[in-house]
């Protein structure tokens, strides 16, 4: 057993599919761009990220980078812990 299986049992970690956090990330962006009433091409222009790439984060066909998450919960007016928190919280309760 390696250490970190050690840690994930001994702690009570449970561990998710990277593509289930993804799509849970994907679907916080969403709803945060939503709530937000902004486009795909108002957002990418606020947050500085090219729309086709913010397209692919949206749609969940791309992982969202720390620094890119920084940006567009800034140009949504949200805390990007505020969208970690909806996605851990959406692949939780699946």
């Amino acid at each position: 057993m390696t250490y970190l299986v050690y840690q994930i049992i001994h702690f009570g970690y449970i561990v998710i599919r990277m593509d289930e956090y993804v799509e849970a990330a994907a679907g916080a962006l969403r709803a945060a761009q939503a709530r937000a009433r902004m486009t795909d091409i108002a957002l990418a222009e606020t947050s500085g990220i090219p729309v086709v790439t913010l397209r692919r984060y949206l749609k969940g066909t791309r992982d969202t980078p720390v620094s890119a998450l920084f940006k567009i919960a800034d140009a949504l007016g949200v805390s990007a812990g505020a969208l970690l928190d909806d996605a851990s919280n959406h692949v939780k309760n699946d």
